[in-house]
């Protein structure tokens, strides 16, 4: 689904460097898309899998490399 051309800001630093795993560098990518003019994203965990059509524990895998260097953090609200 278009939504208008969401669009976010992934740090140069976590793109270019080895430290990331592709699929590191993917989730981070895709959550970003979901900020807009904000540092804040809201979604439920189901919409991203289904969108990037990969399973729980692979998202909680890769998604936990970006957590670790603190680019970026959960909050629940």
């Amino acid at each position: 689904m278009y939504d208008g051309g969401s669009y976010g800001l992934i740090p140069k630093i976590l793109m270019r460097g080895d430290r990331f795993s592709p699929e590191a560098k993917v989730i981070k990518s895709y959550l970003s898309s979901f900020t807009r003019n904000s540092s804040r994203a809201y979604f439920h965990l189901n919409m991203i899998l289904d969108g990037m059509g990969i399973s729980e524990k692979r998202f909680y895998k890769y998604r936990k490399e970006s957590l670790d260097y603190g680019y970026i953090n959960e909050k629940s609200e």
